[in-house]
This record gives C-alpha cells, structure tokens and sequence, in this order.
C-alpha cells in the first residue's frame, strides 16, 4: 500500500502513514478518537474566533463523517477499519501537514478523508 493506491500526494501520505501506524498499535483507538473528537469539536468556536476565515464548514463537514465512521466501524473489515480511523486520526491530530487553525489547514484532512471514503467506495 502507498501513496498511489490512495491518490495521496507522498507528502500527505507520510503523514496519513504515521496515522495509520498510530491506528494499528492502540486496541483502545475508537474510545481515544471518540473522546479526542468531542475535545476538537468543542473548540471549534474559539478556533473561528481566532481566525474568522478558518473554515469551519470543513471541520463541521469532517466531524460529521468522522461521527459515522466511529458509529459504524464494526461494520468493516480489518484493513478499511485501519483506513478510516487513521483518516478520523489524521483530521483531529493537528501535527499534520498543514496546521488545522489556519485559513487552509483543513485542506489536507478533507483531501485525505475523501480519498480514503473514495478508495473504498464509502459516501457519507
């Protein structure tokens, strides 16, 4: 698996792969991405006020998909779970490519989250 498989740029594969690394060694990960995703989404106000052209449609529409995914992650096989928890994973950890408070630091957990539902033939 790489980069290509995913359409991933290899910058932002490096990081999704640190992710998915993460994933893998916490048996624990579902409860740790649920309670991380209920911190990220009560600071979305004061990131909005910090930067009122932060994207907060993006992080809503994230948060969202994130939601179904950890309601619904028994639902998959072993390897598309790996996939979207790293992509939940990537999206709330902020020591990612891009800097998530900035203007355009949700691009890359949009473009990530999106490739991974893509690639495994998921919408929601």
């Amino acid at each position: 698996m790489g980069a290509k498989q995913y359409n991933l740029s290899n910058l932002y594969w490096q990081y999704f792969e640190k992710e998915l690394q993460k994933v893998k060694s916490n048996p624990d990960i579902v409860n740790t991405l649920k309670t991380d995703l209920r911190s990220y989404s009560d600071k979305l106000d004061e990131i909005e006020e910090e930067n009122e052209f932060w994207p907060k449609s993006i992080a809503l529409d994230l948060i969202q998909k994130s939601e179904v995914i950890l309601q619904t992650i028994t639902d998959y096989e072993e390897n598309v779970r790996f996939d979207l928890l790293a992509a939940v994973s990537y999206f709330i950890n902020e020591d990612d490519c891009n800097s998530d408070s900035n203007t355009d630091g949700l691009d890359d957990d949009k473009e990530i989250m999106d490739k991974i539902l893509e690639y495994h033939g998921l919408k929601f």
